[in-house]
């Protein structure tokens, strides 16, 4: 931003003379270029630096809009060259805005001292009785995540990374949030405590509050129509859109969300996809996807998963309440209406098609089918490594890859045949080939 300087008399003059007010002329300062002209029934309150208003902004359509001011009150802000404020019902107040950015048509978008902008927020995921809680911060990845969720007996690990998560959570607590350089806020009725990267798009949302929006020019992210968002973090490239309600959450790289899902105490990191249906304390490893009405992902981890229309799960035992979580390896995908019942553990790779009422464990045997027979679940061990699907979700996984982000912070290992498989495999042999020779010959 160019050096700024106090207001000229016949600049005071003009912006009077165009509706302007202010409580203190002198706490208002420009810069060269500014001009009085692009500034219309604006109230000025508190100190305000304002660059230079002198070129165009591009909106939706290919339109150009002179840069300018109209229509707002604006309170102890920094708006950068060419920027476009306009029809601000409520107030703009406490905002870095950069070059280039856009707000128009919003009620109120202010900072309230001490803002964390999303961090430092608990999210109780994988089990709702708590006790794998996940702390969000701007850099999580699903690895660090991990490490804070699944290894929670290791005290001094967990103790080492909280604090690391507290550390960058004061250097981001501030007065003043940010509006990054060629950003869109627009039609939105409510922004509170939320930082903005450059480039992101957030048009429609109903309410924002007390969140971080990252976004890259070559990673823009998107929030769009209905969206209510508190207590979260939205990485870059990220999608949430048509009416997405979500509280206490992080959507990771190239994730999405839309079509009125919503989602309580939950994490979608790289790639996943949620739609329509609902998530409450779920650790969504990268590819999650679901994507029907019906379908309710509670109290468990996934990765790599799909889930069939319908599916749900059951994480309590209703005199004890919701106590229990569900543990679903990379791969795994259920069939339409399928049922599980926590706890449970689920290996890499398998199929759980029909409604398992009792708690079983296929954590080594993995690429297997279960199946219910007559109320009772049958497992067909392997079974899934003769299938083509098994072939096409190894191919598809890497060219479904949206991350455009300099940094791709979720380490991801596409391989479906890695150690960790193959480990599984070898168990899953042994412990067959002993059930096998300890089991009576009559017995089906």
């Amino acid at each position: 931003m160019s050096p700024h300087q106090p207001l000229s008399t016949a600049q005071i003059e003009a912006l009077e003379g165009n509706g302007c007010r202010a409580e203190k002329w002198s706490l208002v300062v420009v810069a060269d270029g500014f001009d009085p002209a692009h500034v219309r029934r604006v109230r000025f309150v508190g100190q305000v630096r304002i660059g230079a208003l002198s070129g165009h902004v591009e909106v939706e359509g290919g339109v150009r809009l002179p840069a300018g001011l109209a229509d707002a009150t604006i309170v102890d802000c920094e708006l950068g060259d060419d920027v476009l404020v306009d029809r601000v019902g409520g107030h703009l107040a406490n905002f870095r805005v950069d070059a280039g950015a856009i707000i128009t048509d919003v009620g109120t978008v202010v900072t309230r001292p001490g803002a964390t902008f999303g961090h430092g927020v608990c999210a109780e995921t994988v089990n709702e009785g708590g006790g794998r809680e996940v702390t969000l911060f701007a850099e999580l990845s699903s690895q660090f995540a991990y490490l804070q969720a699944m290894q929670r007996h290791d005290a001094e690990l967990v103790s080492r990374l909280e604090t690391m998560v507290a550390d960058v959570t004061a250097t981001v607590t501030a007065d003043r949030g940010l509006i990054g350089a060629g950003t869109r806020v627009a039609h939105v009725s409510e922004v509170i405590d939320v930082n903005i990267g450059p480039a992101a798009r957030i048009v429609g949302a109903a309410r924002l509050c007390n969140g971080t929006i990252l976004s890259e020019s070559g990673a823009r992210t998107e929030v769009g129509q209905g969206v209510i968002a508190e207590d979260f973090i939205f990485a870059e490239g990220a999608s949430v859109e048509d009416g997405v309600v979500i509280h206490t959450g992080f959507v990771g790289q190239g994730a999405q969300l839309g079509k009125q899902f919503s989602a309580e105490n939950s994490l979608f990191f790289a790639n996943s996809e949620a739609f329509h249906g609902e998530a409450c304390a779920v650790f969504a490893g990268p590819y999650t996807v679901t994507h029907h009405k019906s379908t309710l992902l509670i109290a468990g981890i996934y990765s790599f998963y799909n889930a069939g229309s319908g599916t749900n799960q059951s994480n309590h035992m209703y005199k004890l309440g919701p106590v229990h979580q569900g543990i679903i390896q990379r791969g795994t995908k259920n069939g339409s209406f399928s049922y599980m019942r926590w706890p449970s553990v689920v290996g890499p790779f398998c199929v759980i098609i029909g409604k398992h009422l009792n708690n079983f464990d296929l954590s080594y045997l993995p690429f297997s089918y279960l199946t219910e027979e007559g109320g009772e679940s049958l497992c067909t061990p392997s079974m899934n490594l003769f299938t083509v699907g098994l072939a096409r979700d190894g191919d598809k996984w890497p060219t479904r890859d949206r991350r455009t982000a300099t940094t791709r912070r979720d380490q991801i290992h596409f391989e479906i045949y890695n150690p960790y498989t193959v480990g599984k495999m070898i168990r899953g042999e042994t412990a067959l080939n002993a059930l096998y020779e300890e089991t009576p010959r009559d017995v089906d």
